[in-house]
C-alpha cells in the first residue's frame, strides 16, 4: 500500500501514479482537491485552502450532484457533495451524532466524479402512482428499531436527501410505527 504525501501542492500516490491536485472551490473559498481511493470500496477526498482543509470520507458520502438549473452558471458547473457526517459519541443527542451537511463545489477530480456522481435520481426512487392516483413510493420510520432515532434520521438527513434528489415530500407517503 502506497502512502498519501502531504506537501505545499498535496501529491497522491497510487501505485506508481501521481495524482496532482485540482483546483476548484468549497464554500465559496478556493480550494485544491485530491481523491485518494484507497480500494473499490473506502477512499477520501482532500480538501485544502489557504490556512486550513478537511477530509471527506467515502463513508459519509451519499453521492453528487449539479445544483439545480436555476442556479446553473457558466463551467464549471456547480455542484453538491450529499454527505451524512456521523459521530460515534453515545453521550451527544441524535441530532448532533448525524447531520445531513451538503458541500457546495466547483472543480471535483475527475476520478472523484466517477465515483459519486449521480447523474439522475435512482429510478428505483420513481414509480408511476397507483391507479387511484395515490402514491406508490412508501418510507417505513420505525421508531422502536435500532437505537431509537428513526424519526429523527428522517426529518434531519433521509428527508433532505430525497429532497436534493428531487422527491419532495409529496412524492412518497411516510409510514411511523407505532411499536410499544
Amino acid at each position: 500500500m502506497r502512502t498519501l504525501m502531504m506537501t505545499d501542492t498535496i501529491t497522491t500516490v497510487t501505485g506508481m501514479a501521481e495524482i496532482p491536485p485540482v483546483t476548484g472551490t468549497a464554500n465559496g473559498r478556493d480550494v485544491s482537491f485530491v481523491y485518494n481511493q484507497t480500494n473499490e470500496i473506502e477512499g477520501a477526498l482532500s480538501i485544502k485552502w489557504e490556512g486550513g482543509g478537511e477530509s471527506v470520507d467515502d463513508r459519509e458520502v451519499v453521492g453528487v450532484i449539479f445544483e439545480s438549473a436555476s442556479k446553473r452558471r457558466a463551467e464549471p458547473q456547480p455542484q453538491l457533495i450529499l454527505r451524512v457526517k456521523t459521530s460515534d459519541s453515545s453521550t451527544e443527542s441524535a441530532k448532533a451524532r448525524f447531520a445531513f451537511e451538503p458541500l457546495p463545489v466547483t472543480g471535483l477530480p475527475q476520478n472523484y466524479l466517477d465515483r459519486h456522481l449521480l447523474t439522475r435520481s435512482p429510478e428505483h426512487l420513481f414509480v408511476p402512482p397507483n391507479e387511484d392516483g395515490s402514491r406508490n413510493l412508501h418510507v417505513v420510520v420505525s421508531t422502536k428499531s435500532g437505537v431509537g432515532e428513526a424519526q429523527q434520521y428522517f426529518g434531519d438527513v433521509l428527508e433532505e436527501v430525497l429532497a436534493a434528489v428531487d422527491l419532495n415530500r409529496e412524492s412518497y407517503e411516510v409510514h411511523v410505527t407505532q411499536s410499544e
